[in-house]
């Protein structure tokens, strides 16, 4: 699925700035579909839920995580963030 670029905040130069969420996984690779190579990720932040939904703790993980592959970010040694919501922040250079 191709993200909407109407939706994105454009900054002077030639980039968009957006935010994707994505449900968190075990330390390592995690699927976040629509990440691509070229992107800078600027943040990370997970957030925690009890068992009503409510979120419990937030956390913010940037330095953890890197962008390895189209579609994926990787925390290999860092925070697990299995059964966590992610935030994460990018920018994208755009033609």
């Amino acid at each position: 699925m191709a993200l909407p670029t109407s939706n994105m905040t454009r900054i002077p130069g030639g980039v968009a700035q957006f935010t994707i969420l994505a449900a968190g996984a075990v330390a390592g690779d995690v699927t976040v579909t629509g990440v691509k190579t070229t992107d800078e990720l600027l943040f990370v932040q997970s957030a925690s839920f009890d068992t009503d939904g409510d979120i419990v703790a937030v956390a913010d993980l940037t330095s953890e995580f890197s962008i390895s592959a189209a579609d994926t970010l990787n925390n290999t040694g860092g925070t697990s963030t299995a059964d966590e919501l992610l935030s994460i922040t990018l920018v994208r250079p755009v033609a």
